[in-house]
């Protein structure tokens, strides 16, 4: 698979978890790369990105949705504690 024909991620909820094993899972892989984020903050959506090697930041679900590279979304959640 050539780097043009990757399948293109979207990631929702930059937290912990998602920056250190989801983002380098999906950079990583042969077949998909990660092109979009998403975070409530705009300027930590785009530190993460860069960080990850992502083109694209967004603070707007709608946005991330409307993206025509992002084939397929990862949404991380909050895990309550006790």
């Amino acid at each position: 698979m050539t780097p043009q024909s990757k399948l293109g991620w979207g990631l929702i909820g930059i937290g912990k978890h998602a920056d250190r094993f989801i983002a380098p899972a999906i950079t990583k892989c042969a077949t998909g790369k990660l092109v979009a984020v998403c975070s409530r903050d705009k300027e930590r959506a785009r530190g993460f990105a860069a960080k990850h090697g992502c083109a694209a930041a967004y603070d707007s679900f709608d946005q991330l949705l409307d993206d025509p590279n992002v084939s397929y979304l990862k949404r991380e959640k909050r895990r309550f504690t006790r």
